[in-house]
């Protein structure tokens, strides 16, 4: 007995410290995985807004050169009226002045001239780019700068240079403004290893080029080579050793420039207070073990039966029933860590039963406990009402995430106080929520009473929500579905969502209350069978595309044209689509027909092009299913390669309410869209919420000023203020104006004269056939 109580006692002891060495060092590996996930993700961040806000501050620096070199008497190339105009209008804070002519001569406005033609940027500004020099010598001073410049161009033609000197204390200012963080270390180094700036002096002063630096010193080494095996990423992470510190790194380009800027931080500085807490749980790891070896042997049962206990439930856990519970019986480790599972399995079945905004329960619970319902028992009759909100979308643009998040809750802390207690409550969607009301054998009218109950919750729901200080109004809609034996067979998720939309469309009903009935089911009917229609004309290839030219209002010629969809329907002929595509956005049929009309709109641009026919770009619309979708950019590269289409010949036109409901990641598909080779432009412009606080970020081409603003300019002063700022805006960041709908003389008058580049409507051209299009490109 001793024997076996020695092995027992001395196998626990052997085991204990196995788990808590695997235990303290595997959440150590986790934590730090964690950290560093953490770390990267916080310098990505701030390498990201700092190159976001260096390009800002470069262009703003750069605009009144530009501006300057595009006076109209500079650009005469006299050197006399060149140095009356700059020497009265130059930013005080541009050095060392000075027109470039195109043999590459500066003329400083101090009366010095130096031949510059063997550099680079001169060469680069000469050749039409505004272009920013490496960190060099200076000619003219004999210090190191940085020089920039900008293209003197007369009549779409080159014949000079505007060259002035960038303030690097500037530039050192904002940097370091930007670095708050006293352990990131952040420099910016070129594309070719000159060091433009460095915060904290991290870097020697002495330190002109990592590359040839790194020739002489070995400390050099690794970030020469870091540097150099990015050379053609524009943004990325790694790591490197410079000065026997091991460093983080994330780095992001600048947009405009060839630099990159760095940020850095050392690994002895994330992981110090890491090791501490390693050797801080190791010794209290040991001396447990030591404490518990003393006790084992005369406590070995009591504390082997809570282990294999939790080890049951642990079990019973991972098959998917988090209900379970350990009871303690004891206050040790072993209570402890029960507790911890019980906080686990808590935390597991949260995530995996509530929605974690509202605390209700979630859509897949919903599903769940439908499943669990015999349509055919009594017993199992039952009530579901949803609640959309209407227009949450927009809330949350106006007030931000976190108001439309606390409305939702409010919602169902409300709606909780009106029900039963068997009564449960689901979040369905990003704007519905579902009650489940179960039936009350005892209820002489059961249908009366949820109906009642329905109107109770909307009269509750319709009182104004006190969110940060601030009374918000909301309107919702409400579907009911009773369960019945009659209407056994519906789907109750369908059903409920029909009258829901139907309530949404039908302004007449009280409370916006619909019941799910005879009349709904068919209007559901119709509707899917109107789905089905759309998704065999794709498959028949019934719809065609016409198109409407848009001109140039400078010079009335052709600038491109929009495809538009028209569905040539077998019985009902020809179907505009205000009649179906609203339909089609609420199923996935909208992707194929998008998916349709941008091969047709390619297929055309590769006959232009295998023909040599004249031809002009074809933008197509892109609706939000279809630009969400995972498999757009997978389609559009499939069409450019098919069709061979030619840069900047297809153009997307993409509703600014679809590009911000994600704005990071759509942002980065524009990108990518831009990056080969197609135009976008913002539809429908003006009538969002946001849209001058998102449009410096997009990376677009153009602007089409909505219709609404065109129509009313005739007789409606703010709107004529509106287009005349829009296309102030728009022309300040170098983007395209477009403007829709115009029928009449004066707005063309207006449009022109506030120089709105170009035109689109009925004054010009309906929507036509390809061939009339055709006819007009070759007369």
């Amino acid at each position: 007995m001793r024997n076996i109580r020695f092995k027992v006692t001395f196998g626990s002891f052997i085991l204990l410290i196995l788990l808590i060495i695997t235990m303290f060092f595997g959440a150590f590996n986790i934590y730090r995985r964690s950290l560093e996930t953490v770390i990267m993700e916080s310098m990505q961040n701030t390498a990201e807004d700092a190159s976001w806000y260096l390009k800002n501050f470069i262009d703003g620096y750069l605009a009144p050169l530009e501006e300057l070199a595009d006076d109209s008497l500079v650009k005469t190339m006299d050197w006399e009226l060149q140095l009356g105009v700059i020497s009265k209008q130059i930013n005080p804070n541009y050095e060392n002045v000075a027109v470039i002519d195109m043999n590459g001569k500066a003329h400083y406005i101090d009366g010095d001239e130096i031949d510059l033609s063997d550099c680079v940027y001169i060469q680069n500004s000469l050749a039409g780019e505004r272009s920013i020099s490496e960190v060099i010598v200076s000619r003219k001073t004999g210090k190191k700068v940085i020089v920039a410049a900008v293209p003197i161009i007369l009549d779409e033609k080159v014949v000079g240079s505007l060259m002035a000197r960038l303030d690097m204390s500037l530039l050192q200012q904002y940097i370091s403004s930007r670095n708050n963080d006293s352990t990131n270390e952040s420099f910016i180094i070129s594309n070719q290893g000159s060091v433009v700036m460095s915060s904290q002096n991290y870097l020697d002063a002495n330190d002109e080029n990592i590359f040839n630096l790194a020739s002489l010193r070995s400390d050099y080494n690794e970030l020469s080579n870091f540097i150099k095996l990015n050379q053609n990423n524009m943004s990325g992470n790694g790591e490197f050793t410079f000065r026997e510190t091991d460093f983080y790194a994330y780095f992001n380009a600048i947009p405009g420039t060839n630099w990159k800027i760095y940020i850095a931080i050392s690994k002895q500085i994330v992981l110090s207070k890491l090791k501490k807490v390693l050797i801080l749980l190791s010794v209290i790891g040991f001396l447990i073990a030591l404490i518990s070896l003393a006790f084992t042997w005369r406590m070995i049962k009591k504390y082997t039966d809570p282990v294999l206990e939790l080890n049951q439930l642990v079990e019973q856990g991972a098959k998917g029933d988090f209900s379970v519970h350990f009871v303690p019986t004891t206050n040790d480790e072993i209570a402890h860590l029960g507790m911890s599972f019980n906080q686990l399995m808590e935390t597991i079945q949260r995530l995996t039963y509530f929605d974690p905004i509202t605390l209700a329960l979630n859509r897949n619970i919903l599903k769940s406990d439908l499943k669990a319902y015999d349509p055919m028992d009594e017993r199992h009759h039952f009530t579901l009402v949803m609640i959309q909100v209407d227009r949450l979308q927009m809330i949350k643009e106006v007030h931000g995430y976190e108001v439309s998040d606390a409305i939702l809750k409010h919602m169902v802390e409300r709606i909780a106080k009106r029900i039963f207690e068997q009564d449960r409550i689901y979040r369905f969607d990003d704007d519905s929520l579902v009650v489940m009301l179960k039936r009350n054998l005892s209820a002489s009218s059961y249908e009366d009473h949820e109906y009642q109950v329905s109107r109770n919750i909307a009269d509750f729901l319709d009182e104004p929500y006190k969110v940060n200080s601030k009374l918000i109004n909301v309107e919702f809609n409400i579907g009911v579905y009773n369960r019945r034996e009659d209407n056994a067979h519906e789907d109750p998720i369908l059903s409920v969502l029909a009258a829901t939309n139907y309530a949404k469309h039908n302004e007449n009903q009280s409370h916006r209350i619909v019941v799910f009935d005879s009349q709904t089911h068919s209007l559901f009917d119709m509707q899917k069978n109107f789905v089905n229609e759309l998704y065999r004309a794709v498959r028949l290839d019934e719809f065609v595309l016409v198109y409407q030219p848009l001109y140039n209002l400078k010079d009335n010629s052709m600038a491109k044209m929009e495809a538009l969809i028209r569905w040539e329907h077998p019985e009902k002929g020809l179907i505009y689509p205000d009649a179906f595509i609203g339909i089609a956005e609420m199923s996935d049929v909208i992707i194929q027909i998008d998916f349709w009309v941008m091969e047709e709109a390619c297929r055309v641009l590769s006959m232009w092009g295998k023909n040599e026919m004249k031809s002009k770009p074809i933008s197509v619309n892109v609706t939000a299913k279809t630009f969400e979708s995972r498999y757009f950019l997978q389609k559009v590269d499939e069409l450019l390669s098919k069709y061979e289409i030619t840069s900047g010949m297809l153009e997307f036109e993409i509703t600014e309410r679809v590009v911000i409901r994600n704005i990071d990641d759509n942002i980065n598909l524009l990108k990518q869209l831009k990056q080969r080779g197609i135009k976008i432009s913002i539809d429908d412009f003006g009538i969002g919420y946001s849209s001058l606080s998102y449009l410096v970020q997009l990376p677009i081409d153009s602007v089409k000023i909505d219709r609404s603003f065109i129509e009313q300019m005739s007789y409606s002063k703010p709107a004529e203020i509106i287009v005349s700022t829009i296309i102030n805006l728009c022309k300040s960041l170098d983007l395209q104006v477009i403007a829709e709908g115009i029928e009449q003389e004066y707005e063309l008058a207006y449009l022109k004269k506030n120089k709105c580049d170009i035109g689109q409507g009925y004054y010009f051209s309906k929507p036509v056939l390809l061939e009339e299009i055709q006819r007009e490109l070759e007369y």
